[in-house]
């Protein structure tokens, strides 16, 4: 089984350099070209499934690669970004202004800051762990199936998989928007093969600012 987690495209808060988490923004012009390009690529492949969150980035991300590759989508609410309580629609500057430095304090330690309202971060792995699980046992050896989700999400199949430390990968590693990291199954085993294949979007100009984790 070959699984190809993929992030959805920029959004509009995306593009406004702004905390999602489960806000639900669309796709901004920029994420709807990424996604294009995405499509163009996936398509020297054969899958089988698309699995999709139901936030309306990752949905119109998904339908879009559907229309490109006549593949079926199955919505999962569990497969949705950390809620994140009263940061989102904030900037990291608004929130360190806000919350006493806090968005600062999350970057070297997202398991010991508290956020007001927020997604409990064991609550979140086990959710997606979960759901994870359940995807994986609906296909069989020699199976290609799309997940498309959220930067945090990803992330924790990541850390699933290699049983890492979420903190170190959460603040640590950063997920393009449509880009794809690569799962392979293999003897009852899962590997991890690429993370964040972002070539597709070679031909596009990208801002290169800084990244913002939180559902960036």
């Amino acid at each position: 089984m070959k699984i190809y987690l993929i992030r959805h495209g920029e959004s509009i808060l995306n593009g406004e350099n702004k905390i999602q988490g489960q806000s639900d923004p669309a796709l901004s012009p920029t994420g709807i070209r990424q996604v294009e390009l995405l499509a163009k690529s996936l398509s020297k492949d054969k899958y089988n499934f698309i699995y999709c969150s139901e936030l309306l980035r990752a949905k119109q991300t998904a339908e879009l690669i559907s229309s490109h590759l006549g593949l079926p989508i199955s919505f999962h609410k569990d497969l949705a970004e950390i809620y994140l309580g009263e940061w989102e629609g904030k900037t990291p500057d608004e929130v360190n202004l806000e919350y006493n430095g806090d968005y600062k304090k999350w970057r070297k330690n997202p398991t010991k800051t508290l956020i007001p309202g927020a997604e409990n971060i064991p609550e979140f792995r086990k959710r997606i762990n979960n759901v994870f699980k359940k995807i994986l046992k609906n296909h069989k050896e020699g199976d290609n199936v799309i997940i498309v989700a959220h930067a945090g999400t990803i992330t924790a199949v990541i850390a699933y998989i290699l049983k890492g430390n979420f903190n170190k990968l959460i603040t640590r590693m950063s997920l393009t928007n449509t880009g794809i990291t690569y799962i392979q199954g293999y003897d009852k085993k899962l590997y991890i093969t690429g993370i964040n294949d972002s070539s597709h979007l070679n031909a596009f100009p990208i801002d290169a600012k800084e990244d913002i984790y939180l559902e960036k």
